[in-house]
């Protein structure tokens, strides 16, 4: 166990796409959920995105962006619904750094599930963090229905996300939450329309 471990957290370390199909292998080890998240880790990491965008580029050893097959996106939006909590909080995040904008029904059915399911807020903030890094039209409009949940910190993440993301169409949504009973959500708020030049409408 404790190979296969290091294996997959060496891989990501190293960004080494060879070893992608073993990784994709190592997320169905029944026998170890850490070894599977660890896997989804390195997927992440390998496909980043924005892993060198603070090196310069005469600096870069290794291109910004390795372009990871289309499959392998998929087989980590499939570790969403993974046993282990565990596992399905590091697939949200490597999909933040992988994934495009056909992960966001993925990622927004996991963080409003059906039913009456219960889901962790720390959860539905990475969800949040992730649709920021996706960006697009896609991710911003699933951002904006967080900013109507009953948890305070995730409406003012939220607000926050929809500035990151210049989605000026939010400003009629972002509006409201100046009245917010929490005082971090019209914070973001007001910090979010300024941003996005509506605040004085």
């Amino acid at each position: 166990v404790a190979g296969r471990r290091n294996a997959a957290t060496m891989s990501g370390y190293l960004r080494a796409e060879s070893t992608v199909p073993l990784l994709l292998a190592a997320f169905n080890d029944q026998s170890d959920p850490q070894t599977r998240w660890l896997a989804v880790e390195a997927v992440g990491k390998i496909g980043d995105r924005g892993i060198l965008a603070g090196v310069p580029a005469k600096r870069r050893e290794k291109p910004a962006v390795i372009a990871l097959d289309p499959a392998v996106v998929a087989a980590v939006e499939e570790k969403l619904k993974d046993p282990s909590p565990d596992v399905r909080m590091f697939a949200v995040s490597a999909l933040g750094k992988i994934g495009g904008p056909g992960s966001v029904p993925a990622l927004v059915a996991l963080a409003r599930p059906s039913g009456q399911a219960l889901v962790q807020p720390s959860l539905k903030k990475n969800v949040v963090r992730s649709l920021g890094k996706i960006g697009g039209k896609e991710a911003s409009e699933a951002v904006r229905t967080f900013l109507s949940d009953p948890d305070p910190n995730l409406r003012a993440l939220a607000a926050e996300t929809l500035a990151a993301l210049k989605d000026s169409g939010a400003v009629p949504v972002l509006k409201p939450l100046l009245a917010d009973p929490s005082p971090a959500v019209r914070s973001a708020a007001a910090f979010a329309l300024g941003e996005l030049g509506g605040k004085d409408d």
